[in-house]
Formats: structure tokens, C-alpha cells, sequence
């Protein structure tokens, strides 16, 4: 995936949640979490760039990278100091960012003790096609990650901008309040 789709994808998750939060609670989340959880999300490709680079990776795009964050905040949480919630977002945030990774490319889910990936016939791949002696860019791939950029990325304003969601849980709990 494209730096965008990481992006927009963490924040549209933690979008959902706020208007959630929002519809129960009448409290926001505050504006330093979205930016955390965005730059969560590009984090892995921060320290190990790979969009080219098939069957390479690193720690960063394993799922022992987003379980450091989780064992941190744990431990944080246990010992009761006040910025665990910096490290759940970075959880999150890199969670999400491997499995966007897993769908648009291989994947070392458990690098360096293993090999083993996800699948090896990847859904969008990032290869060129050799047909008749001739190399040619495998296109359908790119327009795929930039309508997964977009998608994301709207998504993410819909939810964010609008109160059509808050909307729709309010009138969930509401109903769900008269069914007990």
C-alpha cells in the first residue's frame, strides 16, 4: 500500500471509535491521539521502506513489531503511569499497517524466527509482466493502491466530518435501551 492508505486507515479507525465515544459519552478523543495513530500508521515503513521491494522485511513488518507496543502499553497500564495511551495507539496503528501490507504485498508475519507468510499468491502484486521478450509495469497493481489511497481517505473525511455515524449509534443505543 501507498504511505496515504497506512495513514488513512489508522485514522479512519480511531475516527470510528471517537464518533462511538461521542454517541455514548458526549466526550471526544483529543487531537494529539489522530496524529499519533497517523504517524503509527507509517511508522514500519519509516524504518524499513519496502514498497519495491519484494521478499524483504524487517521487524517492522512482522507481528512482533505492533506486540512490542501492546506488551509496553500492558506494562504501562499495570504500573499505572499516564501515557499508555500513546503506546496503544502506536499498537493499533502498526496492526493496521500489516494488514494492509498483507493484502497488497508478502508479508513475514513472524520474520526473524520465520519464513512463513500469510499467503504467497499476493492480491495486488508488485512485479513487472514480461510478454514476449517485452517488460511492462504491472499498472492494474498502482491503480489499485491509489483507489485503496482514496477510498481510505474518504472514508476517513465521511466519517470524520459528518454526524451521520453519531447518528446511527445513537438511534442503535437508544432502541437497544428499550429492549432490555
Amino acid at each position: 500500500m501507498l504511505p496515504i492508505a497506512h495513514i488513512s486507515a489508522s485514522l479512519l479507525s480511531l475516527s470510528i471509535y471517537d464518533k462511538i465515544r461521542k454517541a455514548k459519552d458526549k466526550i471526544g478523543l483529543p487531537s494529539f491521539c489522530f496524529i499519533i495513530i497517523g504517524f503509527a500508521g507509517i511508522f514500519p515503513d519509516l524504518l524499513k521502506p519496502h514498497l519495491f521491494a519484494v521478499g524483504k522485511t524487517s521487524i517492522s513488518h512482522s507481528v512482533f513489531f505492533p506486540l512490542i507496543f501492546l506488551a509496553i502499553y500492558l506494562l504501562l497500564k499495570l504500573k499505572k503511569i499516564e501515557f499508555n495511551v500513546f503506546f496503544l495507539l502506536f499498537f493499533i496503528g502498526t496492526l493496521i499497517h500489516l494488514i494492509l501490507d498483507m493484502i497488497s504485498g508478502v508479508v513475514f508475519i513472524f520474520y526473524p524466527l520465520s519464513d512463513y507468510t500469510f499467503h504467497k499468491m499476493v492480491l495486488f502484486p508488485a512485479y513487472l509482466i514480461e510478454i514476449k521478450g517485452v517488460w511492462y509495469a504491472n499498472l492494474f497493481q498502482y491503480v489499485l493502491w491509489y483507489i485503496f489511497d482514496v477510498v481510505f481517505f474518504g472514508f476517513y473525511i465521511f466519517v470524520d466530518k459528518t454526524n451521520f455515524l453519531e447518528k446511527v449509534i445513537k438511534k442503535i443505543i437508544a432502541k437497544r435501551s428499550f429492549d432490555i
